[in-house]
């Protein structure tokens, strides 16, 4: 509906887009409330998280298992770092567990975040910005799997895809797609931010899990090609360049 907007500008189909936008929404975490103190996370030096493992060739696998002792820590932080107020569900049967003290399994897979930007740009209306905000915005400095299961800041860790422990389970196959999405979330925030003064027309397909999107950039009248390789320049420019330029 907000690809047909775009190309029409026909206020229809913002308006069957932001009604839309509202189931999305009825899906997203919003309690518990998020206060301004402190949480002890790890009681115990102790967490496990998400713990099936896995095959790697011809053996049982698990980035970072056996786990170690120490490889977490008994700390306290912000209760807004580990809050899962903001992220969403992939479905019911995967939502709901059974595992003794363990509740629910909210994703970090926040496809829809950049769309509920770009409606809250068209609408003004702040509950889509809040929503994609609460979705993307200091969730991970790398990708951080897939499950968030408790309370944890382990997958915010950049070097988590690498070292784990495999908390929230790191699904390879779904790096792209969470590039893709956190990419357009960035670039349609700088459009946003820059006062019309960077626009990216958009062609998006549609991948597994989320968009593998591509832009075409007019910045001061010069061009910039951002494709399925990221970060590919032309004539000079490049996407850092352009969000230093925005700020």
């Amino acid at each position: 509906m907000l690809d047909l907007y775009e190309t029409t500008k026909d206020s229809k189909w913002l308006k069957a887009a932001g009604y839309g936008a509202y189931f999305t929404i009825a899906g997203i975490r919003s309690y518990p409330k998020v206060e301004d103190q402190l949480q002890t996370i790890h009681p115990g030096g102790h967490y496990d998280g998400v713990t099936r493992i896995w095959w790697k060739g011809n053996g049982p696998y698990r980035l970072g298992f056996p786990r170690k002792q120490g490889d977490v820590q008994e700390k306290k932080v912000p209760e807004w770092v580990v809050s899962p107020v903001g992220l969403g569900l992939e479905q019911p049967s995967t939502y709901f567990t059974r595992v003794k003290g363990q509740n629910v399994h909210p994703v970090f897979m926040s496809s829809w975040a950049p769309h509920l930007l770009r409606i809250f740009q068209f609408t003004q209306k702040p509950i889509y910005e809040i929503y994609a905000r609460n979705s993307v915005i200091g969730r991970y400095a790398n990708y951080p799997g897939y499950y968030a299961t408790g309370f944890t800041d382990v997958p915010m860790s950049a070097a988590f895809p690498y070292k784990g422990p495999d908390v929230s389970s790191v699904y390879y196959h779904h790096i792209p797609a969470h590039i893709a999405f956190s990419l357009d979330y960035l670039i349609t925030e700088t459009i946003q931010r820059s006062g019309g003064h960077v626009t990216f027309p958009i062609v998006s397909r549609r991948d597994l899990c989320g968009l593998i999107i591509v832009f075409m950039a007019v910045v001061r009248g010069r061009s910039l090609m951002m494709s399925r390789q990221p970060y590919i320049c032309k004539k000079g420019w490049c996407l850092s360049a352009i969000l230093r330029s925005t700020m």
